[in-house]
């Protein structure tokens, strides 16, 4: 639609000189029924831009007053601010915000079609999600992120990406009614479906496709991309929003791994274990000791972990390290020795359970005696009590054991390992089964044991080949501890003597 005559001289509201309209686009410089127009303030020869609704309707009018909304109320570094509205001498309404000389995100992608280098994307995504983390505390989901409505402004201090509109925002509890975002590639999918849910979920999904585009020039799967990024957009880009990061706060801690500090240099490139579910829990505790971290909020007095549990843990734990090595972790976890029985507090013990965090201690301590500083150990140590005590801590299992037994048993296994939380099996298919912990006070390195004890008693359950995977972990935010388990079944086999 063709910018109105009236408006290519106006003075809006007697003070916004307007100087012409922001390039158009392909429906010309009018959007949606709004204009984008460069003006200047008559008295202070500021420059601005202005958004004015040149069709009114009531469903155009909550639009442009709903981005102004969602910008005005979060004076951020990385989000554009609103400087004033008003209506013209037809009574059409119009909001000015600064101006943002600079290109867009989309140019400076266009320019670089194989991307940007890993620091400068991660830079440019940090930013990014900075802006997101601040518009979700206010109940703003973007829902239409795209490198269009990123800008690259230039500073003082440097470059700065700002997200420069909100067209298509949403702010949760208000009952206005949404019209589904034009597809594009960074559309989240339930943000295309008229009458979608909107969540945070909702811009994960879009920023993790915008980080995906920085790296290799391309919106679209397919390019090489640094291993900790491939582990994170895979997961952002989650069809089920319920799949995806539950926030962007627990994605920073992703992209924070591709950018140097003082303390650490890129992580960009990691040295992976061998072992899958090793290489898993390696890249979670890389995103734990990032300054973006972020962990969740232990309720009471943390999770309790039976006796049992800790005692066959401490036995494996022991083999690894040898009668040499073990008073170097007694050394360092003093109170490793209280748990054992001669030790006289086994009724205590009993009775009152063991913190997660003295077991995640010693597993800690443990890996940077004997391991690599990657939390790899951990999964040798699943597999060893998995191998030696499956029937010492799990004793109601089947006499004649099946893969599928065992996992639609995960909710006794997880009883016998922790008194909190619940052990559930979200989803069941054959050779497949997703496993979730819920209500636990977060433990990284019991979650990657848990893991670890699955994927052994699978094997000693006849399973071949088989995988378990660390999908989401709540020690980095997430809302619960969610596994996936694959296998080949096999016939059942006796209990081992």
């Amino acid at each position: 639609m063709k910018l109105p005559p009236d408006l290519e001289a106006a003075v809006l509201a007697g003070k916004y000189r307007v100087i012409g309209p922001v390039s158009a686009g392909p429906d010309g410089p009018v959007q949606d029924g709004v204009a984008r127009l460069y003006a200047e303030h008559a008295s202070i020869q500021r420059d601005v831009e202005v958004k004015i609704l040149v069709e009114p309707s009531e469903a155009g009018r909550a639009r442009l007053f709903r981005e102004a909304r969602a910008l005005g109320q979060v004076p951020h570094a990385s989000i554009r601010s609103v400087l004033d509205s008003g209506e013209d001498d037809r009574r059409r309404p119009f909001v000015v915000y600064e101006s943002l000389p600079g290109e867009s995100l989309a140019d400076r992608l266009a320019r670089h079609p194989h991307g940007l280098d890993t620091e400068a994307a991660a830079t440019i995504a940090m930013q990014i999600l900075e802006a997101l983390r601040a518009l979700h505390r206010t109940q703003v989901v973007a829902r239409g992120l795209s490198p269009d409505t990123i800008a690259l402004v230039k500073t003082k201090s440097g470059e700065v990406a700002k997200i420069a509109s909100l067209a298509s925002c949403a702010i949760l509890g208000d009952a206005a009614p949404l019209d589904p975002v034009r597809f594009s590639p960074w559309a989240a999918p339930e943000a295309r479906r008229s009458g979608g849910d909107v969540s945070a979920e909702t811009d994960v999904y879009s920023a993790g496709v915008m980080l995906r585009h920085l790296l290799t020039g391309r919106p679209q799967t397919g390019g090489a991309l640094p291993d900790t990024a491939a582990r994170a957009i895979e997961r952002a880009t989650e069809d089920d929003p319920e799949e995806r990061f539950p926030s962007v706060e627990v994605l920073m801690s992703c992209v924070a791994l591709l950018l140097p500090t003082a303390e650490r240099p890129a992580r960009d490139r990691m040295e992976l274990p061998t072992d899958s579910l090793a290489a898993d829990i390696h890249w979670l505790a890389l995103r734990r000791r990032t300054r973006h971290g972020t962990l969740a909020e232990a309720p009471g007095q943390g999770t309790r972990l039976h006796l049992m549990a800790v005692l066959v843990t401490i036995e494996a734990i022991y083999r690894r390290l040898g009668q040499h090595e073990w008073p170097r972790l007694v050394e360092a976890v003093p109170l490793v020795e209280e748990l054992l029985p001669a030790a006289g507090n086994t009724t205590d013990n009993i009775r009152l359970g063991v913190p997660s965090e003295l077991l995640g201690e010693v597993l800690d301590r443990t890996d940077a005696l004997a391991g690599k500083g990657d939390l790899a150990l951990v999964s040798e140590i699943g597999a060893s009590i998995a191998q030696r005590s499956l029937r010492r801590l799990f004793p109601d299992l089947p006499a004649a054991l099946t893969p599928g037994a065992l996992v639609d048993g995960f909710p006794y296994l997880w009883s016998r390992i922790a008194r909190d939380g619940e052990g559930v099996v979200v989803d069941r298919a054959s050779g497949e089964a997703k496993l979730a912990i819920e209500g636990t006070t977060p433990s990284l390195e019991v979650a990657g044991l848990t893991a670890a004890i699955l994927r052994g008693a699978l094997v000693e359950a006849g399973a071949r080949p088989v995988s378990v995977s660390i999908i989401a972990s709540s020690a980095l935010g997430d809302r619960r501890d969610l596994f996936l388990a694959r296998w080949t079944p096999r016939a059942s086999i006796p209990p081992r003597a």
